[in-house]
């Protein structure tokens, strides 16, 4: 039953994404291949010669893989659907502790960047995902790439020392490109750095419907919004900053404008966000006013309004009020 299906802009598949074993570089293959289920994996370990040692060793681990599998599989259906046979024989469980030769520790360190794009993450740490214990990887989604470091050992403590190594070397090359681990969401991380700054957040949004500004309150952190103002045209957008309306030709002023706006709507003490656009000439400009007076804005291409593209907006102006709160705007890892 292993189902690949999910969605493009950065949801994970329903079910994980079990592969055949290669001894030799101790790697798993990402295709998938049939034939070992769970019943014929436990059967193999109960006729070892060893009081079912192996068995009685291995079954936590195959107890534990099994049900999680049955859980993330109805909890990513959004609680929807279940796996129609749970049985042993339709239950597949890569088995590292057959293959190994003896109990052995995988562990894995997730580290997330956003708005970096995954090219300029392998251009970063490209010869650091060389290594072969710990391994490095990469994970694209829409305005993120996860950095996935996974270590074998014979104990927990021996896995955990290799991934804080290599956790170390990648964290000083990216630098504040990297915002949270694991399962953190952006979104979740500014809203607890601003609360905990005591920093709070204006926005004048004209390119996602508000979905920035919500997205901070559904992770908790709705207080830290002084204001949310959704503009539907450049004029709404200069009275919700108290300028009054105007019309601005030049690309010239189009690229200073989103600057003007955050500048004007920041709270005191706090950070002003806009996002402008699209303008006469089809582009957007988005921009943020630090409490320190620190700015950083950038006049961007025509703008399409897909989810995908939207996804990445959302992603880069949360990174770059997180990163004005941090008051450390550049990593290694930007475009230039």
């Amino acid at each position: 039953w292993l189902i690949l299906s999910g969605d493009p802009w950065g949801r994970e598949p329903l079910v994980e994404n079990f592969g055949g074993f290669w001894p030799d570089p101790g790697l798993w293959s990402e295709e998938y291949i049939s034939g070992d289920t769970l019943d014929r994996a436990m059967r193999r370990l109960a006729r070892r010669k060893d009081d079912n040692e192996s068995l009685r060793q291995a079954w936590p681990f195959l107890a534990w893989a099994t049900l999680s599998a049955w859980v993330d599989f109805w909890s990513r259906s959004g609680k929807r659907w279940e796996i129609a046979d749970p049985s042993m024989t339709n239950v597949v469980v890569p088995i590292l502790i057959e293959r190994m030769g003896g109990i052995k520790v995988m562990k894995v360190r997730v580290l997330r960047t956003a708005a970096v794009g995954e090219s300029n993450v392998d251009q970063t740490i490209g010869d650091l995902m060389t290594s072969s214990n710990p391994t490095v990887g990469l994970a694209a989604h829409a305005g993120q790439t996860d950095v996935r470091i996974a270590a074998k050992a014979d104990t927990e403590a021996a896995a955990d020392a290799l991934i804080a190594d290599m956790e170390a070397q990648v964290r000083g090359r990216l630098g504040v490109a990297i915002y949270g681990v694991e399962k953190e969401t952006v979104a979740e991380i500014v809203g607890r750095l601003l609360a905990e700054k005591g920093l709070t957040l204006s926005i004048v949004d004209m390119l996602t419907d508000g979905q920035l500004g919500r997205e901070l309150s559904e992770s908790g952190f709705a207080t830290v919004i002084e204001a949310n103002v959704q503009a539907q045209t450049v004029a709404e957008a200069l009275i919700a900053a108290g300028l009054g309306p105007a019309r601005l030709d030049a690309s010239t002023e189009h690229a200073r404008l989103g600057g003007t706006i955050a500048r004007r709507i920041a709270p005191s003490g706090g950070i002003g966000l806009a996002l402008i656009g699209p303008l006469d000439d089809g582009t957007i400009c988005v921009a943020v006013h630090g409490p320190g007076g620190d700015a950083h804005w950038e006049r961007g291409t025509t703008f399409q309004n897909t989810e995908y593209v939207r996804r990445w907006t959302i992603i880069q102006c949360l990174d770059w009020v997180r990163r004005t709160a941090l008051g450390e705007m550049e990593s290694p890892a930007d475009w230039r």
